[in-house]
């Protein structure tokens, strides 16, 4: 057992709550919570109904139990995840031989298999360590334990989730699939596998500007899809959030993405910030705003996300219980933290620095010697309207703002007394300073005609935190005490050791400690009333966290349906889960590492088992991971790389690619390969999804090729979907009981001018008996001598099969001057300027949107050339076109900060492509500009009035 001192800081940091918040309330430090969320504590325990992942989040108070797993799936999910280590592995997992027993049978090998998969992927592959636990109830047994070891109290209360990843989930009311196989997962590339192509890259990329969280939560929809009722909300809130805006629907609220632990940690620590108070009211503006936002699309897509929402947070979501506490959240905060932080943000000063009376001096090389003006941030700070320390003689501002960090965090009124007191000890030290101090530094300056680094002036020490008198001459300081007036004194340090060279009085020292005590106690009182906020919050965590959850959700939502309409990918026609007979159709489906003009068009129906066959390099594996990857992306309700889909719903979606040896188990890669079909066969219905490459090439041809007719025939009685792709071509003249749904399919080859045949990369209805072998190999740089020796010693091979000719291939059917104002106008009259100039160009009355100052536009403005008209709020206009209405309003509103200017807001129109795109923008974008200078409309530029074309006009 580890130190007390040990156990204690691990109750503060640990894996699975990494962030040191102690003290951040005081300080006034906001505690980073950067990318996905840290890993669970995780324990693994197996039932009688499968295995079970008990993951516990200590920052959440959560517990989310997943029964009925496979093994895979289970391996899987710890994959993914990861953990806190050690993983916890229940008594459980002992039995049935799994444990410790070196026994050869069948089902003992097959367990100790899968057992070994799953702690493999708990631990890393050995990285981790694992502990063992008893308890009757795995899961009361498994957060007995975090209470212990995070240091909570016992009756500490704990939020279950539950999720069902078994038979039991597909066939209930509200039926869901079954959570990914560690291979599927990795062939499909929803977890990183050498050589495959990442999915979670192509469907949400993190250079599209994806928050961690929201990549982590569509890797979470990838590796367990939602039940079919969430996955067509997420598919119909990708449509409206991508193509069904329009500009009339005007800007879409600015979403805050704020990891839930952040919430719950920094609350129920009472440890919240500022900063973090003023992203929590933010976030809840936003999301109120969207479900109550005046377009009828926006609060459509808002409301369908709360299906996802609640799914992810185990609770039950409504728009009313959400809008209503995200109201209440931002009224509990708005009346505590200072308005300019909810309004400005954190104002956060530049690097602070000593400053002194005597602007001028030169720095000596000098422990003590700290000097410098007042500073741009002082100025900036009373530009801004922020809360500042009151401006009294003599004392340089930067010592003020040193001593008062706390100053603008919360309002006035919370902290009002202990503010008076410190502004007032502020003014006494001043004065005392003015009365002892001063009359020195005149009169020493007067007599003492040297060099200007030895001028006397009032030194401020950060060091030490003191203001100090530097270079008063000998002569004066002996005069002075002889007087015996004051009582001049040498200073100490923070050490207790006398400066020697430093001057200061006794009055002066307690001045200053009355004004550092006093702003000690301020701040004080304003770290308090921050945790009373957090006190005051602490009913509506969950709701916030809820909250949270819709941002993450919408975000990510939003950021992939906008990247994959820019791909050309769509949304698939998703039929009722009780639908058996329509027809798995997929066009146009390309691969989705590909871009659309680079990859062939492949169309597939499936409605049964196809039979793919083809030779090497055709595309064989291309396709069925292309089309598996469509199933998998259609069933969470994203987009795909097709042209039009309609997916049934699918219980389980399998695909079984490649197969290594275990030699930990003494298992070859063909025992692993009968293991894991095993394993397949006994989840597989009727509403599967399988597809299946290369199976039985671990072994010898002739059996190979009777296992796999066998394999067939049992998917086919299953009445699955899918595909499975051979190179044993024996199996098309196996006599197999199929029903009339199987299918035979081929990789179409065609004749070169060489006279070689040649994939073409497309599936088309056949068989193909030609492996293209050797030609393969020529094509991979293998020597000709070899070459022809294997063509030689083919012929001595005797055929079991008919070679016939690649059948004909199929065709394609081809797819069918004025006086300038003082200000400009308002911006609901630049709008209707905007639409009167739109209509003369364009030949109709455009749509125009409107963002205001807290929105940003809608996501499919990416995929539209505008024009558009902003306002500043410092009355200045601008006049611009963009094909990034985003990208072009935040860079011009960082612009306007910069100027001092904050308030940026904008009227737009998209020009459609058929009506001329992005050349008929341009001519339209000068008409504009000239419209708004004959109105004398005060322009930052009107340059590109002379614009009249751009590339080719329409």
């Amino acid at each position: 057992r580890a130190p007390p001192k040990e156990r204690y800081v691990a109750a503060i940091i640990t894996p699975a709550s990494p962030q040191y918040v102690v003290g951040a309330a005081d300080n006034g430090d906001d505690v980073e919570f950067d990318g996905a969320a840290p890993p669970p504590v995780i324990g693994v325990a197996s039932t009688a109904v499968g295995y079970t992942l008990i993951a516990v989040e200590p920052d959440l108070r959560r517990v989310t139990v997943t029964e009925g797993l496979t093994s895979e799936s289970a391996a899987a999910r710890l994959a993914a995840g990861g953990l806190a280590p050690p993983l916890y592995v229940h008594s459980s997992m002992d039995a049935g031989h799994a444990g410790k027993s070196t026994g050869v049978a069948g089902q003992t090998r097959r367990l100790r298999l899968e057992v070994g998969n799953i702690l493999s992927a708990g631990t890393n592959d050995g990285d981790y360590s694992k502990q063992r636990y008893d308890g009757k109830d795995p899961v009361w047994g498994l957060l007995d334990l975090v209470k212990r070891e995070y240091g909570m109290t016992v009756d500490q209360t704990f939020e279950f989730v539950g999720v069902n990843g078994g038979r039991e989930a597909a066939a209930s009311k509200r039926p869901r699939p079954f959570p990914l196989t560690l291979s599927t997962a990795q062939q499909l590339g929803v977890l990183p596998t050498r050589s495959v192509p990442p999915l979670l890259s192509h469907a949400l990329p993190a250079s599209s500007g994806a928050p961690a969280g929201c990549r982590a939560y569509i890797q979470e929809l990838l590796l367990h899809p939602p039940p079919r009722d969430t996955a067509a909300a997420i598919s119909e809130a990708c449509v409206l959030m991508s193509t069904g805006l329009s500009p009339s629907d005007g800007g879409v609220p600015r979403l805050e993405v704020v990891p839930p632990q952040k919430i719950t940690k920094l609350l129920w620590k009472k440890e919240a910030t500022h900063v973090f108070f003023s992203e929590i009211s933010a976030m809840a503006s936003a999301v109120r705003r969207t479900l109550e936002h005046d377009s009828n699309v926006v609060r459509r897509a808002g409301e369908l996300l709360l299906n996802p929402t609640a799914l992810k947070t185990g609770r039950n979501v409504t728009k009313e219980s959400l809008v209503k506490a995200c109201r209440e959240a931002e009224e509990v905060i708005g009346a505590v933290v200072a308005e300019e932080v909810l309004d400005k943000g954190d104002w956060k000063p530049r690097a602070q620095v000593a400053t002194s009376i005597d602007v001028d001096a030169e720095v000596d090389d000098d422990e003590y010697n700290e000097l410098d003006g007042e500073t741009e941030a002082d100025l900036e700070a009373l530009a801004l309207g922020l809360d500042a320390p009151p401006q009294v003689d003599y004392v340089p501002r930067q010592f003020l703002r040193i001593n008062e960090p706390w100053r603008g965090r919360v309002r006035r009124d919370r902290v009002q007394s202990a503010l008076d007191a410190c502004e007032t000890a502020a003014r006494e030290l001043a004065e005392v300073i003015g009365r002892d101090l001063v009359p020195l530094i005149e009169t020493s300056n007067a007599e003492q005609q040297t060099r200007k680094v030895n001028r006397c002036h009032l030194e401020h020490d950060q060091r030490n935190n003191s203001l100090w008198l530097r270079h008063l001459p000998a002569a004066v300081a002996k005069r002075v005490q002889a007087e015996g007036l004051i009582d001049l004194k040498h200073p100490v340090d923070r050490y207790g050791k006398q400066i020697g060279d430093r001057w200061t009085t006794l009055a002066v020292e307690t001045a200053l400690d009355r004004y550092r005590v006093t702003s000690f106690q301020a701040g004080k009182e304003v770290a308090g009333a921050l945790r009373a906020l957090a006190g005051d919050l602490e009913l509506l965590v969950a709701d916030l966290v809820s909250a949270a959850t819709f941002s993450t959700v919408a975000t990510a939502v939003s950021l992939h349906a906008r990247h994959a309409v820019s791909r050309g990918w769509r949304p698939a026609q998703l039929l009722s889960a009780n639908d058996a007979s329509t027809p798995w159709h997929l066009t146009g489906l390309v691969p989705f590492w590909m871009d659309r003009d680079d990859a062939v068009v492949n169309d597939v129906l499936l409605d049964g088992i196809s039979i793919l066959t083809g030779p090497n390099m055709a595309g064989k594996s291309t396709v069925l991971r292309a089309t598996a990857a469509a199933a998998l992306l259609a069933s969470c309700g994203l987009h795909c790389p097709v042209k039009s889909a309609s997916v049934p719903f699918f219980d389980s979606l399998i695909v079984r690619m490649s197969s290594t040896d275990s030699p930990a188990e003494g298992l070859s890669s063909y025992a692993v390969e009968m293991a894991e079909v095993g394993q397949m066969l006994d989840v597989v219905t009727a509403k599967s999804a399988v597809f299946i490459d290369e199976l039985g090439r671990g072994t010898e041809a002739r059996h190979g090729t009777a296992m796999a007719g066998a394999v067939v025939e049992e998917l086919d009685r299953s009445g699955a979907r899918g595909i499975f792709a051979t190179h044993l071509h024996g199996v098309l003249d196996l006599g197999l009981n199929l029903s009339p749904f199987a299918r035979r399919m081929m990789m179409e080859t065609r004749d070169d001018r060489d006279g070689r045949l040649r994939p073409t990369l497309r599936m088309v209805p056949g068989e193909c008996r030609e492996s293209l072998a050797l030609q393969t190999a020529t094509d991979m740089g293998v020597s000709d001598e070899v070459v022809r020796r294997s063509q030689a010693l083919l012929a001595q091979i005797p055929e079991t099969v008919v070679v016939g000719k690649t059948p004909p291939a199929f065709q394609e059917k081809p797819s069918p001057a004025s006086t300038i104002l003082a200000e400009a106008p308002p911006l609901e009259s630049l709008r209707e300027l905007l639409v009167s100039v739109g209509a003369l160009e364009l030949g109709s009355v455009p749509e125009a949107g409107i963002v205001h100052v807290d929105d940003v536009p809608p996501p499919a403005a990416r995929a539209w050339s505008c024009v558009y008209v902003l306002r500043r709020g410092d009355g200045w206009a601008y006049c611009g076109e963009t094909d990034d209405l985003g990208g072009r309003l935040g860079a011009h509103r960082a612009t306007a900060v910069r100027e001092g200017s904050n308030d940026v807001e904008c009227a737009f129109i998209a020009v459609p492509r058929e009506g001329g795109g992005k050349s008929r923008a341009r001519a339209l974008e000068s008409r504009v500009i000239r419209k708004l200078k004959a109105e004398g409309i005060p322009l930052l530029s009107g340059s590109d009035a002379r614009n009249t074309s751009f590339g080719s006009a329409a």
